[in-house]
């Protein structure tokens, strides 16, 4: 079996190859002249060849980027005019021998590109063909994103060595690409069994397991109690959204609203606002005020009602509301003039009071 030799006098290593046919005009490799003093070899690189045989693929990938690094070394400024010289005739040898020994047959192949990478596919086609390119391959290489088809042209093998290059790739992206997607996923969702507790109990909760902005409207809000349940990969704005409709029946109903970024909409700047898809928004949680009622309590007759008497009065009232949670949502105002306290409040919180004015009034 015949093997062509490409060695250079700077390294140790020599590569074999493997090729068909006997060449014309091809001799045994010839020692280095003892009146060379390059440092490149000048021998010929290939030997005689039996014939039946044929190299790989492998082999005639190797023998073209070993090609393409003579002729950068042939290139470079550090060599000198014989190191140069002794390159250029290794390539020609070489390059003969791929012509002669390579399938020179033009082939068109095409590649499926899977829907998941499609726009991802475009840098990494793009990436293989200049690699491609810098080996010294003769391809032509496009991608149409729109079909999902990556189409390679040229002689046979470098055309399979192309398609084995790029389908691998794809295959190596849609991976890391499913990998990312489910680690952004988890990322931006959260997995909760909620035993019930307030509302802050479970924003603290959520917020050990995802980045939220949550603010709330008044501090009463925060001790709104939150019934159990269960969630699975669901976003911090969704879960809070539907406090809306889990609180809707209770005594505390909450209304939830998310403030999002809004990107500006001009001629130089587009709605994929960069600033925009980066930041997070603003959930904003309160307590759904119920309709106010008016009323009030003539005191007049009443012996108690001197200013220790309104003070203690006053001070009962708001206990009560504190305890009921709508002190916030209670306002009372005493005119002296006239004896009479005036009420707004909630219907429920207004019969609580009107029983504990009635109360304290009648209290000997």
């Amino acid at each position: 079996m015949h093997t062509i030799a490409l060695t250079l006098a700077t390294t140790t290593s020599a590569l074999l190859l493997w090729g068909a046919g006997p060449l014309q005009d091809t001799q045994t490799p010839a020692t280095t002249s003892s009146a060379t003093t390059s440092s490149a070899t000048t021998a010929s690189p290939i030997a005689p060849l039996p014939p039946g045989t044929r190299p790989t693929i492998a082999e005639l990938v190797a023998a073209r980027k070993y090609m393409s690094d003579l002729l950068k070394r042939a290139e470079s400024s550090e060599v000198s005019d014989d190191d140069k010289a002794a390159f250029i005739r290794q390539v020609k040898d070489l390059a003969t021998w791929l012509d002669r020994n390579a399938d020179p047959a033009p082939v068109l192949e095409s590649i499926e590109v899977p829907k998941s990478v499609q726009r991802a596919a475009y840098d990494t086609v793009a990436g293989i063909q200049r690699a491609l390119a810098d080996d010294g391959a003769r391809l032509r290489i496009n991608y149409d994103p729109g079909l999902r088809v990556v189409t390679i042209a040229g002689r046979r093998w470098e055309v399979t060595d192309a398609r084995e290059q790029i389908v691998a790739a794809l295959r190596e992206l849609e991976v890391r690409m499913r990998d990312e997607a489910e680690l952004a996923l988890k990322a931006a969702t959260v997995e909760l069994d909620w035993n019930g507790g307030t509302l802050e109990q479970l924003v603290s909760l959520i917020q050990q397991q995802s980045a939220c902005n949550v603010v709330f409207a008044t501090p009463s809000t925060r001790l709104v109690e939150i019934p159990p349940f269960q969630i699975r990969l669901v976003t911090p704005e969704v879960l809070f959204q539907s406090l809306n409709i889990l609180s809707a029946d209770t005594a505390a109903p909450l209304m939830v609203e998310v403030v999002k970024e809004t990107a500006p909409q001009s001629s130089t700047q587009s709605a994929s606002d960069p600033i925009a898809s980066k930041t997070k928004p603003v959930i904003v949680i309160r307590q759904r005020l119920p309709e106010l009622k008016h009323a009030f309590h003539d005191l007049s007759s009443w012996t108690g009602a001197n200013d220790k008497g309104i003070a203690s009065l006053v001070e009962a009232i708001d206990f009560a509301m504190q305890n009921a949670g709508s002190a916030e949502l209670v306002s009372l105002r005493y005119h002296e003039p006239t004896k009479l306290l005036f009420v707004k409040a909630p219907k429920d919180s207004i019969a609580l009071i009107n029983e504990i004015v009635h109360t304290i009034r009648n209290k000997k």
